[in-house]
């Protein structure tokens, strides 16, 4: 099994307190397991490492947690 990386970006991201939680809450909401996670050194994104055939649910999931514009799922 492959594991493809989804990755939030944003300026201090890693300080913000609850970022992680609720993106793993929302991949968890569509049954997406973290295979591995991991934060930069430079404070501006966290990698959520997911099954590759799960990729694009992920993108969704992680897209309408954090945008007031949901994409649609494909």
């Amino acid at each position: 099994n492959k594991i493809s990386f989804l990755s939030l970006v944003g300026l201090n991201i890693n300080k913000k307190p609850g970022i992680l939680g609720r993106a793993a809450s929302a991949l968890g909401r569509r049954d997406i397991n973290l295979e591995v996670t991991t934060q930069s050194l430079s404070d501006s994104s966290i990698l959520f490492g997911v099954k590759e055939h799960r990729v694009r649910d992920g993108l969704v999931a992680l897209y309408e947690e954090f945008f007031d514009n949901p994409l649609k799922k494909y």
